[in-house]
């Protein structure tokens, strides 16, 4: 002979209307939201190749990435790369003239050698100074493109990891929305259980023999 034996984990009486109306009202709002998960899942859908597009072939970056890699070699070290260097220096060379010239006719040396050592001193050192300051500028800017490289690197990666995001997200969502209904009702129903349990008769009589051997350890056998 077997002897069944059940144990049951239930909720109170009073804990139990709240629960089934928990259980409905998280239903009902399922239900309700599956028109707008859908209507997001195919919004995104739609755009993936959009998105993907503009994500992998983005001619923005691949711009500042080619002037970038210009800046870094040293495209622009040269004074030929400036157009504006050279009108500077004539301007500026006319500017330096006009000053030694001036100077020079104060004090009735006009057309003599002192003047044109002066002027050539004079201009030599103003274009020098405008060529080293342009290169040095431009050094600069070289020192910033370096940093400017590991930026524009991280961006792209950035851009990468969003387009996976979009992508996981859009094909998670029908799963989603379903995954949070199955958590919300676990969490109100899924403590509870009914274990049922078979005890054999050998069993009975060994949990009767140690009932009696209890009793008689604590008060005899009476007879």
């Amino acid at each position: 002979m077997s002897k069944k034996s059940k144990a049951t984990t239930a909720p109170s009486r009073f804990a139990r209307p709240y629960i089934t109306n928990s259980a409905n009202a998280i239903q009902q709002a399922y239900s309700d939201n599956q028109d707008n998960v859908s209507n997001i899942n195919s919004l995104l859908q739609n755009n993936i190749g959009n998105v993907a597009s503009k994500t992998l072939n983005n001619s923005d970056m691949d711009q500042a990435d080619t002037y970038n890699q210009s800046v870094l070699s040293g495209k622009y070290l040269s004074p030929s790369s400036n157009p504006a260097l050279s009108d500077i220096i004539k301007n500026t060379n006319q500017d330096v003239s006009d000053s030694v010239n001036g100077a020079i006719g104060t004090r009735g040396l006009t057309g003599g050698s002192a003047q044109a050592q002066l002027l050539a001193k004079e201009l030599g050192q103003t274009d020098s100074n405008l060529l080293y300051n342009n290169y040095n500028t431009e050094r600069g800017y070289q020192q910033q493109a370096s940093e400017n490289a590991a930026n524009l690197g991280d961006a792209r990666n950035s851009s990468i990891n969003t387009l996976g995001n979009y992508l996981t997200t859009t094909a998670a969502l029908p799963q989603s929305s379903s995954s949070v209904l199955a958590s919300n009702m676990a969490s109100l129903l899924g403590n509870y259980s009914t274990t049922t349990q078979n005890q054999g008769i050998g069993s009975t009589l060994a949990s009767l023999a140690g009932a009696g051997l209890s009793g008689w350890a604590s008060s005899g056998f009476k007879v």
